[in-house]
């Protein structure tokens, strides 16, 4: 199935600058995995232990947040969204 993921732009210098990427898959954690083949940059997201997505990491399915691996459907929309703290 394609979905469309878009990626924070704090992303973009691992994405070779495309914010709109279509990705193959039927769950959330397989067209991350996907696009993670695709990008291996993307890998320092990742937890290098665990494999999961760092906290501070937010994903969005078709404008839901989703905290674990979801079934997509063909034209859902994927976001990946970083959290920046500061003071």
């Amino acid at each position: 199935m394609s979905v469309t993921l878009r990626v924070d732009r704090t992303l973009l210098p691992f994405t070779g600058g495309q914010s709109t990427i279509e990705v193959e898959g039927k769950s959330t954690s397989e067209c991350l995995e996907n696009l993670r083949a695709r990008f291996p940059e993307l890998s320092r997201i990742f937890d290098g232990t665990t494999g999961k997505l760092w906290s501070d990491i937010s994903i969005y399915l078709n404008r839901n947040s989703v905290d674990s691996d979801q079934p997509v459907r063909d034209g859902d929309e994927l976001t990946i969204v970083v959290g920046i703290a500061g003071g």
